[in-house]
């Protein structure tokens, strides 16, 4: 069974050029183009490693990365092309495994990936309904879910969608 691997991206270009290279090189890929949306491919695919963009629209890329880290160990690699040095830190923060800065270069991204699943060979999960989840993150998955998607219908309304 080839290992799969979540990439978050709010740039469709990126998204379709990781999972391509991801793809040549036997993983299986999953795509969202924000936080929320990584949320919910994560719940549904249970991913062995995610590659996440920082800034993105709904939810940034450490928030999405902070709740990830919470709810099991699953290897993170963060991509920004930020050269602001408060955020460089926020991506240097224990929910991160690696930092690529874009432009990615592809072969260290192809390199990256392996050692990391290599090192994490197994992410343990928490169930997101169960009493260990609830105190971590406060409240069960079907809470969060609806806050999250609460927001998301108050943003497409302010902005006319």
């Amino acid at each position: 069974m080839s290992k799969k691997v979540l990439i978050v991206d709010d740039e469709r270009l990126v998204r379709d050029l990781f999972a391509a290279v991801l793809e040549a090189d036997g993983y299986a890929t999953f795509v969202a183009s924000n936080g929320l949306e990584g949320l919910r491919q994560f719940y549904e695919n249970r991913p062995d490693l995610v590659i996440s963009d920082m800034t993105m629209p709904l939810m940034e890329g450490s928030e999405f990365c902070r709740i990830l880290r919470v709810m099991c160990d699953v290897p993170i690699i963060m991509i920004s092309g930020a050269e602001d040095a408060d955020l460089r830190m926020k991506m240097l923060s224990p929910h991160v495994d690696i930092y690529l800065g874009k432009p990615v270069n592809l072969e260290d991204l192809k390199a990256a990936v392996p050692k990391l699943l290599q090192v994490h060979s197994a992410a343990s999960y928490i169930d997101c309904q169960s009493p260990e989840y609830v105190h971590k993150i406060g409240k069960p998955r079907n809470e969060i879910e609806a806050e999250h998607f609460g927001l998301i219908s108050r943003a497409a309304v302010e902005i006319d969608v």
